[in-house]
């Protein structure tokens, strides 16, 4: 998402100070629940076409899901994130990729927590299972999100000058096969996750002229009617320093994104 809202600028965003951190299976079925209200409140700030329902399958799809709740100064829900490790077995070998979703309300700041708090889940999953190849599957909506995940990792794929190599198509495949994503249309990295924006607003004349964006655009046009483009992130040393750099250099503002995870987590 991009910082403007219906043609306004949030000039005085408030910064979220704290956040806190939940594991889905450890909470009570009376806490999951006012927990997944609040979070799909936050959502429809955003997006409509899904019900809570709906959102929660996507948003919190198993006990293995880890969330951040992000609060203001006042204590405010001002956002969350959210992530899911999934593991299959590809070609004989295991493979990982972290799914999630994430929002930031447009009248605050603190992209940079969220994204310290998704590089930090990637950094523990690394420690445990050195071993296992892993990296991040999102199905993003917008070209401001795609922008800062080609500015601030040193690999994404697809990527005007990287492609998309047929080793990282394969896992895109497949693990979009066990979430549910389904590629449609002639552009075979696009899915439709069925919902509507609600924030669209014009791309500057600054931002067109920028490559990122103008590939995200050529490859999902689509993404103003809630097309998504299916990207995979490489999620290994070098590409999470090259994040962790860029977080703390720029940060990550406004909101993350819908970042559909899904399947059995077993991190």
């Amino acid at each position: 998402m991009n910082k403007r809202t219906g043609g306004a600028v949030h000039a005085r965003r408030r910064p979220i100070v704290r956040a806190r951190r939940l594991h889905m299976g450890g909470l009570a079925v009376a806490e999951r629940e006012a927990v997944l209200e609040r979070l799909y409140s936050v959502f429809c700030t955003y997006f409509s076409g899904h019900d809570r329902d709906t959102f929660a399958s996507i948003a919190l799809p198993t006990a293995e899901t880890r969330l951040a709740l992000l609060y203001a100064d006042d204590g405010t829900l001002a956002g969350f994130t959210s992530n899911t490790i999934q593991r299959l077995t590809i070609d004989g070998r295991v493979h990982a990729a972290m799914g999630g979703s994430g929002f930031i309300l447009p009248a605050y700041k603190g992209g940079t927590m969220a994204g310290a708090y998704t590089l930090s889940e990637a950094a523990r999953f690394m420690l445990r299972h050195p071993r296992v190849p892993f990296g991040f599957l999102g199905a993003l909506l917008g070209p401001t999100t795609y922008q800062r995940f080609a500015r601030s990792f040193a690999r994404v794929y697809p990527h005007r000058r990287l492609g998309f190599p047929p080793e990282v198509a394969r896992l895109v495949r497949e693990f979009a096969r066990a979430r549910n994503l389904s590629p449609e249309g002639a552009q075979p990295w696009t899915v439709n996750l069925g919902v509507r924006p609600l924030r669209t607003a014009p791309i500057t004349a600054e931002r067109a002229r920028d490559p990122d964006v103008q590939y995200f655009c050529a490859a999902n046009p689509g993404y103003v009617d809630g097309r998504a483009l299916l990207v995979w992130i490489p999620l290994d040393a070098a590409n999470i320093a090259s994040a962790a750099g860029a977080l703390a250099r720029d940060g990550f503002r406004g909101a993350l994104g819908w970042l559909p995870g899904g399947g059995p987590a077993r991190a």
